[in-house]
């Protein structure tokens, strides 16, 4: 048993790895499509902030982005959420892990 939780300990923490690398590239995407359009100006001055900065201003301004980017801004914000529920699936595993063994 703790052979199978190590195992699913290593898989869950490269996909939070691999999954934030995507949240990245599609933060930088969305806000680089949406910084051409002249209406989102601010999406220019989002760009040059930290990763942190980036992810929240396309969670907030999302449903004024054109179609095409809001696609690539839900599925961003899905994967970030997902490495979220990811992070504390694996904190319970290795709570588990250290109470159990």
């Amino acid at each position: 048993m703790a052979a199978l939780s190590e195992w699913i300990a290593l898989f869950l923490m490269g996909y939070v790895v691999i999954a934030l690398f995507y949240v990245a590239a599609g933060t930088k995407t969305a806000l680089t499509l949406a910084s051409t359009d002249g209406e989102l100006q601010s999406a220019r001055n989002a760009l040059g902030q930290n990763y942190r900065a980036r992810f929240l201003w396309l969670k907030r301004y999302r449903a004024q982005l054109p179609n095409e980017v809001q696609v690539i801004a839900g599925r961003a914000v899905a994967v970030e959420i997902s490495c979220w529920a990811a992070m504390v699936v694996l904190f319970l595993i290795y709570g588990l892990q250290f109470v159990a063994l």
